[in-house]
């Protein structure tokens, strides 16, 4: 199991009990997803977070996000709120558990009430992405920022391009899946067996793992945590 790599679609539930079952059997490699909502386990890094760095700090409490001066913040155990006067301004989002008040993202309104862009916090109370909508709320685009808050990665979604930054050099990516097997590469894990819980990114980011022997490819293994379905994928 040294030389392997665990790769997970999101990092929900069903991800977290399979990391906590992986490191009881002993697994000590490298664990990666393919999305990240800046609350990831220590042990845990994603596509992304790979190429911004480390940072320091604590998660910011609901109250200390930046906001415009004169805005009000309010919040409960669920959710938080922002206001301009009278006028809802945007939607704080809790990381779990809820009751912590702790931020993972604030998503803006324009004067019409239409989500225009999101601020994404981390668990270090950095903000490490921002995401913008169009006029009718639908993401268009997002960013990912370095600790310094440069712009190091930006994914268009309607394209599915994503376009890198890093170390002086920009490469353009087709896609998720091309994005995450150049990550993977830079990593130094690209002849390593390839465990996934998905047929969706980690599925096809381990078959375009094309310059592993087949020997390699054969052994990796799906760890199936979707639903029951009458055909076999």
């Amino acid at each position: 199991m040294e030389s392997s790599v665990l790769l997970l679609d999101s990092y929900d539930e069903a991800a977290n009990q399979l990391r906590t079952s992986f490191r009881l059997a002993g697994y000590k490699g490298p664990m990666i997803t393919m999305m990240d909502d800046g609350f990831l386990p220590r042990d845990v890094t994603s596509i992304y977070q790979y190429y911004l760095g480390v940072s320091q700090g604590k998660a910011r409490y609901f109250n200390q996000i930046d906001h415009p001066k004169l805005w009000e913040i309010r919040g409960n155990n669920s959710y938080g709120e922002v206001y301009d006067k009278t006028h809802l301004r945007g939607r704080i989002v809790y990381a779990k558990p809820l009751e912590k008040r702790l931020v993972s993202a604030v998503e803006w309104l324009d004067e019409k009430g239409i989500h225009r862009y999101s601020d994404y916090y981390n668990s270090k109370g950095r903000l490490y992405s921002r995401g913008t909508m169009d006029a009718k709320g639908q993401a268009v685009l997002r960013s990912w920022f370095d600790s310094s808050g440069r712009e190091v990665i930006t994914e268009n979604y309607r394209t599915g391009d994503i376009l890198l930054d890093f170390k002086g050099r920009l490469t353009s990516y087709k896609s998720r899946v091309d994005f995450a097997v150049d990550m993977l590469k830079d990593a130094g894990y690209l002849d390593r067996q390839i465990y996934y819980n998905s047929l969706s990114t980690p599925f096809f980011v381990a078959e375009k793992l094309g310059s592993r022997s087949r020997e390699k490819r054969a052994q990796d293994l799906l760890f199936w945590q979707e639903g029951v379905r009458e055909d076999i994928p």
